[in-house]
């Protein structure tokens, strides 16, 4: 831990699709187990395949599949599988998922996003520089990169 940056996780659900996610996410973080979770549910959501950066658009087969996995009946199936493996006491995830409290953090969370400009995800604001819309993993780390280094000149 060098002290040079902090990284939180907001919700940002773009489409309507992508609530029971934000909701999940949410919901896991009130025990403390957000980043736990993830580990295990970004792997399946995508079908262990690592996000495209090529502009290459998926197949009708892959989009299906991957609706299909984000659909709130699979990730929940999901999430009461790994609820012991990731520590989580799944009966209070659920209460926590369908609470009013995770439904509005979820909405201020966006609103937040949204007030900053940004409409998908990844998305950062690092030393109060907003990005978004990364196309590789090497645009994100130059990002980091520079922003970080002018923090240290400064």
């Amino acid at each position: 831990d060098t002290g040079k940056l902090r990284i939180e996780s907001r919700m940002l659900p773009y489409e309507q699709r992508a609530n029971p996610g934000a909701l999940a996410g949410t919901a896991a973080g009130m025990q403390g187990k957000y980043w736990d979770l993830a580990e295990v549910m970004y792997p399946y959501i995508t079908g262990g395949a690592e996000p495209r950066f090529d502009g290459a658009e998926p197949s009708a087969a892959e989009m299906t599949a991957y609706h299909q996995r984000q659909s709130e009946p699979a990730m929940l199936t999901k999430i009461q599988e790994s609820a012991d493996d990731v520590g989580l006491d799944f009966d209070q995830f659920m209460g926590d998922y369908r609470s009013t409290e995770a439904a509005n953090q979820v909405a201020a969370d966006t609103r937040m996003g949204n007030s900053i400009g940004f409409t998908s995800t990844p998305a950062m604001v690092v030393n109060g520089v907003p990005q978004g819309g990364f196309s590789s993993y090497e645009s994100m780390d130059e990002f980091l990169t520079q922003v970080l280094a002018s923090s240290e000149t400064a």
